[in-house]
């Protein structure tokens, strides 16, 4: 896969005949590739991106700090450098589009999480009471093409990511993640719309071992469950010298279909994903599960678009159901199985309004606003042995969000600012705490996530970007985006973002 994307890349920066220096417009129109994410996924769909002909190669530098909530298993600190390339070629017919990253990233004061991708394989996470900083370098590629004839479109695509997450400190914990996914789709023109159907599928495997190093006590390792919940069958102590080992088993599948306008119209998309985690002890060659999750989610949109001159507006109605059902296996001495129960549910219920109002001048500006509100549910639970009640934490809140825009062209330099405001506001919320749950998870850990994330927000985020073109066919830019998330009655959350780049 890796040197498929190289091969890519290296066709993509030496096939053009001229540069077009659009890598501006493709900063400038990311909200709006966000915005038309669900027909975009399909790469098939690849001539509906509104970039044109761009490679922008950029070296950023992000930093993020929490003075009150935030997440215990992410950290309060995180520092990242990365590397990013990324190239997008069309011409007549064919659209061939590819990048590679490379990231390294610091996360202090990770607590109560000994794994890499946390919010992937929750709830079913190792975890230990020393915590740390976290260190992680990740590498990905990805790729694809798109070909149109006569009446019909074919598109393939395909991402691929590795690296590792690791701690210095005893119990020591390493995980050596790789992450691939493969998507294609056909679209078909009609008299008046686009109809595109897409397929995708995804693997997932992390590696973890933990070791102990310096002599003296026993270091416990527990395996949660939720709700501050572990399992006492496996939770262990291990000294010097020792080690353990869990290995994580992720597949996933998605359908999806999509309808666009060839001019003004309707659009929709629906989709459907089904994925299937497993927790295995031991290594992938010699391991038996000790958890297994069950995710399925579905995802629709309606909307309208209206062309007027120069200005494009979208108007959309979105909703999503999603339902995690996890499961315990029990063994018996001889590592039989000899039960599998559920216990774990987690439900999540999301919906709202957008609206998407962009300019189509090509020089010398162009502007968007977007603006939209939205409500999201969450209700997660654990079955607790009879005839203790289950544990629970549900939530529900309004999202309201503004962002705007504008790219402005001058005779050899662009400028491109944005804001970007959004404010939640949580509804109720209600929590029970788990019987078989440790003092230390519910005082350290399990209460202090659901405050965060139950927490009353407003999000501020003001971004620069500024080009300038140099001789020949090249041009330098330098952007800075700012990151503050306020909190109703607790110190603020704030960031920064600065990246360099070289655009063709």
């Amino acid at each position: 896969m890796m040197r498929i994307t190289a091969i890519l890349i290296f066709s993509l920066l030496c096939g053009r005949s001229h540069a077009q220096r659009q890598a501006s417009r493709h900063d400038f129109n990311k909200e709006l590739s966000g915005y038309m994410a669900s027909f975009l996924s399909n790469p098939a769909l690849q001539f509906l991106n509104p970039d044109s002909t761009y490679t922008d190669l950029s070296v950023n530098l992000g930093l993020v700090n929490a003075g009150g909530l935030y997440m215990t298993e992410g950290g309060d600190k995180s520092e990242n450098v990365s590397f990013n390339v990324h190239s997008f070629n069309r011409k007549d017919a064919t659209i061939l589009y590819g990048g590679a990253g490379y990231e390294n990233r610091r996360d202090e004061h990770v607590n109560w999480n000994s794994v890499a991708d946390y919010q992937l394989v929750a709830p079913y996470i190792v975890a230990d009471t020393t915590g740390g900083t976290s260190k992680q370098e990740y590498y990905s590629f990805f790729g694809g093409y798109a070909h149109q004839w006569s009446n019909k479109t074919f598109g393939i695509g395909a991402e691929y990511r590795a690296g590792e997450s690791y701690r210095t400190l005893d119990p020591r914990p390493k995980s050596t993640i790789s992450d691939f996914s493969v998507n294609a789709g056909m679209a078909f023109k009609l008299p008046d719309y686009q109809l595109a159907a897409g397929a995708m599928y995804s693997t997932y495997k992390q590696e973890l071992d933990i070791n102990v190093y310096r002599p003296g006590g026993g270091n416990k390792v527990f395996y949660m469950k939720g709700f501050g919940i572990c399992d006492e069958n496996f939770s262990t102590v291990i000294s010097s010298n020792d080690n353990l080992g869990d290995y994580y088993d992720l597949n996933a599948w998605k359908l999806s279909m999509q309808l666009f306008p060839r001019g003004n119209g309707y659009f929709s998309a629906i989709n459907f994903r089904h994925g299937t985690l497993n927790m295995k002890d031991g290594n992938q060659d010699n391991a038996y599960t000790l958890y297994q999750l069950n995710t399925n989610e579905y995802y629709a949109e309606i909307g309208r678009l209206y062309i007027r001159q120069k200005v494009h507006v979208k108007i959309k109605g979105y909703g999503g159901f999603l339902h995690k059902k996890g499961s315990e296996y029990n063994y018996a001495q001889s590592l039989t199985v000899l039960s599998v129960a559920q216990k774990y549910s987690q439900r999540e219920l999301s919906g709202g309004i957008d609206c998407f109002v962009s300019s189509t001048h090509a020089v010398p500006r162009q502007y968007f606003i977007k603006a939209g509100i939205g409500y999201f549910s969450y209700h997660a639970q654990y079955k607790l042995p009879s005839p203790d009640p289950k544990a629970y934490q549900e939530f529900g809140f309004i999202s309201t969000d503004l962002t705007a825009g504008i790219n402005k062209h001058y005779l050899k330099s662009a400028m491109t600012i944005k804001i970007s405001m959004r404010y939640d506001h949580c509804l109720d919320k209600k929590y029970r705490e788990a019987s078989l749950a440790t003092a230390e998870t519910l005082r350290s850990a399990v209460i202090p996530d659901f405050e965060y994330l139950t927490a009353k927000k407003i999000n501020l985020s003001p971004q620069v970007r500024y080009d300038i073109d140099l001789k020949g066919n090249y041009g330098l830019y330098v952007t800075a985006r700012q990151f503050n998330e306020f909190y109703i009655g607790d110190k603020p959350k704030t960031g920064l973002n600065i990246a360099i780049g070289l655009t063709l």
